[in-house]
């Protein structure tokens, strides 16, 4: 068990590093940032790292030269998704722990190399599903499992990101000066991975926090998914800009997902979830203050104000605890391989227009 702090290489210097990730890094106690593996250019490496204190490394080439750190214990993955198994791998290979955002990976194959691969290493492999970490859906989790509104029989999500997502994406990533971003529309985004699904899985990146966190509150695995959606306003891009996926669990659970890109450019985030039980359902909404609502069937209404927190932080500062504790991380990389597989499914579904099951062939 490691005494001191967990020294940690961040990969990546995009908008999930720099805006997620490292401001809540930085203040975890056990926490030491030593490098910033950057892609996208030279100076935006070096700026990143300067201003958080750390090692710059300017490419990907140069991971191995990073990972070769002694006083580097863990690896914090934020790149483009199609570069996650390598990377991964690249990191257990040189014994450190892994913390990969979402999605796992871009197919089920690399998801299992990952898995694989950090076994086979003896190394701790979480992927960073925030939401499980973030204080509202914290709430009703334990709302959930304390019976208050029964047993959870459905559940409604929906997400629709905030200002200028996803062509701001460039900008955060050094390739969009702040002054240039009215150039740019729906029908005339800028060229970013994550309007590639080949390399991002397309609307899934953004629905994958839904999945997951449905999968979680309901408790139960994905037996078939049917969904609708398309490309209907980014048609310079190959992937699906909105999405209704309807999720049957093998339970006989069942939810609904909405996840889209379709709005107007200054329309704030919004993101909300719905339960349903035997004895009463709940609400929560980024809208509302406080975000939760819960109904009991006797006729009581009651308002829960969730803890304020971070998630990001959380996450972290979780992912550390475990590596210095020697503990399991509290999602096992196969769940999450289930919420990519889901993901997966319902890409097939909304292509082959109609139901398909699981598990993928």
């Amino acid at each position: 068990m490691l005494s001191e702090k967990v020294g940690i290489a961040l990969v990546g210097s995009g908008y999930s590093a720099v805006n997620n990730h490292l401001p809540q890094l930085v203040k975890v106690p056990n926490a030491k940032l030593v490098a910033i593996v950057g892609g996208r250019s030279k100076s935006k490496a070096k700026e990143v790292a300067e201003h958080f204190g750390a090692e710059a490394y300017y490419s990907y080439a140069e991971l191995q030269e990073a990972l070769k750190r002694e006083d580097v214990q863990m690896v914090d993955v934020n790149v483009p998704t199609w570069l996650h198994k390598d990377v991964t791998v690249a990191a257990t290979e040189a014994g450190k722990h892994i913390l990969c955002e979402k999605p796992m990976a871009s197919s089920l194959k690399e998801a299992d190399e990952m898995i694989e691969a950090a076994e086979k290493a003896g190394v701790k492999l979480m992927i960073a599903h925030c939401l499980r970490f973030w204080p509202d859906y914290i709430k009703v989790k334990k709302i959930i499992d304390q019976g208050t509104i029964g047993k959870p029989l459905a559940a409604r999500a929906l997400r629709i990101p905030g200002p200028g997502y996803p062509w701001e994406w460039m900008w955060f990533q050094g390739g969009l000066p702040p002054e240039e971003r009215s150039r740019y529309s729906p029908s005339n985004p800028p060229e970013a991975w994550q309007l590639a699904r080949e390399k991002s899985l397309g609307i899934i990146d953004l629905q994958i926090h839904d999945i997951d966190i449905v999968r979680y509150m309901l408790g139960s695995e994905v037996e078939s998914v049917s969904a609708v959606g398309g490309n209907y306003v980014y048609k310079s891009t190959n992937c699906e800009d909105h999405c209704y996926s309807v999720l049957r669990f093998r339970d006989a659970k069942v939810a609904q997902i909405t996840a889209t890109w379709i709005r107007p450019i200054e329309f704030p985030f919004e993101q909300s979830l719905e339960i349903h039980g035997t004895e009463g359902y709940l609400t929560l909404r980024s809208k509302d203050q406080p975000s939760i609502t819960v109904y009991g069937n006797d006729g009581s209404i009651s308002k829960v104000a969730p803890a304020q927190a971070n998630g990001y932080y959380e996450q972290i500062a979780h992912f550390v605890q475990c590596i210095l504790k020697d503990e399991k991380p509290m999602i096992p990389p196969v769940d999450s391989r289930g919420s990519l597989e889901t993901g997966l499914a319902i890409l097939k579904s909304m292509e082959l227009r109609k139901p398909v099951s699981l598990p993928l062939e």
